[in-house]
């Protein structure tokens, strides 16, 4: 039975794939563990099991043999689907259950591989739905991409609201790939659908993607997406979720114009909405975030440490809160502790791993530079920094620029990057021209 399990497993998805209680499997556990058979490892996140890989093999050729690989394949999809659709259909997926199953990501893949084989869609696609951010908050953002590829199609034939849910659900992992073309097009069809939630969701994200190189456009699509949202009646988390994904690009919009304060309004009315369920969002996380930059460009650094301190803990995609605690150690005089933070952030930045990091980088190396006295170094990072993600980023750099008198010319970059020269010359807004500039002074500083 252990056989049919990818990458690990825990006494919970035991006992559903043996049809044991709790305790019996974890007493069966503990005696292949006494065997050898079985290794188990102790994290915070709990207690995992595993099989060495020629184990594993053996074990699911005995399930083949004895003709039971189909009957325990089929408790392994219902256990994770179950797992995935705790919350139900919903637009948009738990953060926190992407934490919860991190370490499951290939028991999903496979599960969501055996569903399609059997032409069982629905599962495929919820399955997906509800574990999505299992892959775009850990780096995979790709794979996502890929499953949900291939289960749209037949989604839209046999359930077609759930097409939809998917379509909507996907846009963040699009995003993350910078895949903008797919979002707009995605966009564009959610906008026609019956469904308010889903119609709101595609103006909402269109707002967001136009909020810089076509702000008249991002304007007239906020309020579109404000003017749909009006007209859904129904309570209930779908329609928080939808909410708080709104307040959230109407926050992102005004940052982008550099309305601070409209914008740390917004963000915590995104935040109050998100808090009436128990369902943490991408975009209510994001929001605390962001408050915390708009908190920074309003001079208010203590309180900017204080609204990241309500993130800890939790691991989500764009997350990575160092630049925020930096940025605030910097603006308080703390520069040796922001030295620290701005280190570790640099070096996993210049892997590429997440692209949105080379940008923070750049301004946080922007800003320690300044604060040592290095002006030159400082005007240097910024002129090849292009356009950040999210948009307290380039708020910040705007902000700095504007401190060390080079804010036209900075300016001037952000509109070049939405060239196709500039795009086919340093990638897409800029990425590839600000990860050289990031690794050429990580050289300089020694840190490479």
């Amino acid at each position: 039975t252990l056989g049919v399990f990818v990458g690990g497993f825990d006494v919970d998805a035991v006992a559903a794939v043996a049809d044991l209680s709790r305790t019996g499997a974890l007493n069966a556990l503990q005696t292949l563990i006494a065997k050898s058979l079985v290794m188990r490892t102790e994290s915070l996140k709990g207690t995992r099991f595993g099989l060495l890989e020629t184990l594993k093999s053996y074990a699911e050729n005995l399930l083949v043999r004895a003709n039971e690989s189909a009957g325990v394949r089929e408790l392994h999809l219902e256990h994770f689907h179950h797992l995935a659709m705790i919350h139900g259909r919903v637009v948009d997926a738990d953060v926190r259950l992407g934490e919860r199953m991190r370490y499951d990501r290939s028991n999903i893949t496979t599960a969501f591989e055996w569903a399609a084989a059997h032409h069982r869609w629905v599962l495929a696609a919820e399955l997906l739905l509800g574990a999505r951010t299992v892959y775009d908050n850990f780096g995979h953002a790709a794979e996502a991409e890929s499953l949900f590829h291939r289960c749209e199609a037949p989604v839209e034939v046999v359930d077609p609201e759930l097409a939809e849910f998917l379509r909507a659900s996907m846009l963040n992992p699009l995003a993350l790939l910078d895949e903008w073309f797919t979002v707009v097009d995605i966009c564009k069809r959610l906008r026609a659908s019956a469904n308010a939630h889903v119609r709101t969701l595609g103006c909402a994200v269109l707002a967001h993607a136009y909020a810089v190189s076509n702000p008249t456009r991002s304007r007239e699509m906020r309020d579109m997406a404000v003017q749909t949202f009006a007209t859904v009646h129904q309570p209930g988390v779908n329609t928080d979720i939808v909410h708080t994904d709104l307040m959230f690009v109407v926050g992102s919009c005004l940052e982008w114009e550099g309305d601070a304060a409209g914008a740390l309004a917004a963000f915590d009315q995104a935040s109050d909405i998100a808090s009436r369920h128990d369902h943490v969002l991408f975009s209510s996380l994001m929001a605390h975030s962001e408050a915390a930059m708009c908190l920074l460009l309003l001079g208010e650094p203590k309180k900017a440490l204080a609204r990241v301190a309500r993130l800890e803990g939790l691991a989500y995609a764009l997350g990575g809160n160092q630049i925020f605690v930096a940025l605030a150690r910097l603006e308080l005089g703390d520069v040796e502790a922001a030295r620290k933070l701005i280190h570790d952030h640099a070096v996993e930045a210049a892997t590429g791993r997440l692209s949105n990091k080379c940008s923070e980088a750049l301004v946080m190396l922007a800003k320690l530079a300044h604060a040592e006295g290095d002006d030159a170094t400082a005007t240097a990072l910024l002129s090849k920094f292009g356009v950040g993600r999210p948009p307290s980023t380039t708020q910040y750099a705007r902000y700095l620029a504007r401190r060390l008198g080079v804010g036209d010319q900075l300016a001037q970059n952000e509109q070049k990057v939405y060239t196709p020269q500039s795009v086919a010359e340093h990638g897409v807004l800029g990425i590839r021209r600000a990860m050289t500039a990031l690794r050429v002074e990580l050289t300089r500083r020694g840190w490479d």
